[in-house]
């Protein structure tokens, strides 16, 4: 009877993947839709650092603890990270932006299926961008959505907005 249990569930894994989003099949970054958050948050904060360096900054630090205010600072200024995958809206949710930590910019990056887009907002503009709260009541913890139209295509990276 078990093995039966484990062969439903295979059958509702494999007809769920087959279901998944048909934009995102096949396509240059669909391993970003596939990956978990960590594991891509991650990844774009350690691809965030290369865009930096590649731009001809030769003093990035890439933090590394998930316990501190920034993920990345260049020079003197220190950088938030955020990174999120096209929705079925159209737009991007780049969650857990916080006023509470220390950093001095916000950089979000968005992955398309097709494409790579980017933001980078000084923090005390942040709170002139359309956030909502990530839970209802909270204060400090919030979700900002973009559509592609809203952020510069990544080949603009270092085209002097760093």
């Amino acid at each position: 009877m078990r093995e039966n249990y484990e062969r439903l569930l295979l059958d509702i894994l494999e007809a769920a993947w087959g279901r998944r989003d048909a934009k995102w099949r096949e396509r240059p970054f669909e391993i970003a839709k596939l990956m978990s958050t960590t594991e891509k948050g991650n990844a774009v904060e350690d691809f965030a650092a290369q865009l930096f360096r590649q731009a001809g900054h030769d003093d990035v630090e890439r933090h590394h603890s998930r316990r501190g205010h920034w993920d990345i600072r260049v020079g003197n200024t220190t950088y938030e990270v955020k990174c999120a995958t096209l929705d079925t809206g159209g737009n991007f949710q780049f969650n857990g932006i916080r006023y509470d930590t220390k950093y001095d910019r916000l950089l979000v990056i968005g992955i398309a299926p097709d494409a790579v887009y980017f933001g980078i907002y000084p923090k005390q503009a942040i709170i002139d961008l359309p956030l909502v709260p990530m839970r209802k009541g909270s204060n400090s913890d919030f979700k900002l959505t973009r559509p592609p139209s809203k952020l510069r295509p990544i080949a603009e990276f270092g085209d002097g907005n760093t």
